[in-house]
């Protein structure tokens, strides 16, 4: 039996680390995709409008785990009514050909609270192993995609 092994903790500044409610990371998700293995993460506090979603990267399942500095791979757009997104999971489509993050946001912008929405949106690697969401949306994704 091995014992528990520290992966993240709140160490950017868009993670609410000067913060007295945003006292983690959580909700992580880890896969692999090319010889990388991938953990996405929620941080800063889950009523914050800036509650979003980060990545780290490694070459083994319990680390060394390295923060992106391009995070957070997603973050709230007022405009788009787009709150707080974050808790999320990764899929696959059906013809393993493109890679999709499920998540939640606030389900008002102007009220953000426990009260949630789902959405979905592509995720693209690019070729510094950076990942990029198109998103965040509220709208369908339609399958194909002509986005590659």
């Amino acid at each position: 039996m091995h014992e528990p092994v520290l992966c993240l903790y709140p160490s950017q500044e868009w993670e609410g680390i000067n913060s007295m409610w945003a006292r983690s990371n959580e909700g992580m998700t880890v896969f692999k995709n090319d010889n990388i293995y991938y953990m996405t993460y929620s941080a800063n506090h889950y009523q914050d409008p800036n509650y979003g979603i980060g990545f780290a990267t490694s070459h083994k399942p319990l680390g060394m785990w390295n923060k992106s500095k391009e995070n957070p791979i997603l973050k709230n757009d007022i405009p788009d009514g787009v709150s707080g997104p974050g808790h999320n999971s990764i899929i696959k489509s059906p013809d393993n050909k493109e890679w999709f993050i499920i998540y939640h946001s606030h389900a008002s912008t102007t009220n953000p609270g426990h009260l949630r929405i789902l959405n979905i949106d592509r995720m693209l690697f690019m070729e510094d192993s950076n990942i990029k969401v198109v998103g965040p949306t509220r709208t369908p994704q339609l399958y194909p995609s002509n986005i590659h």
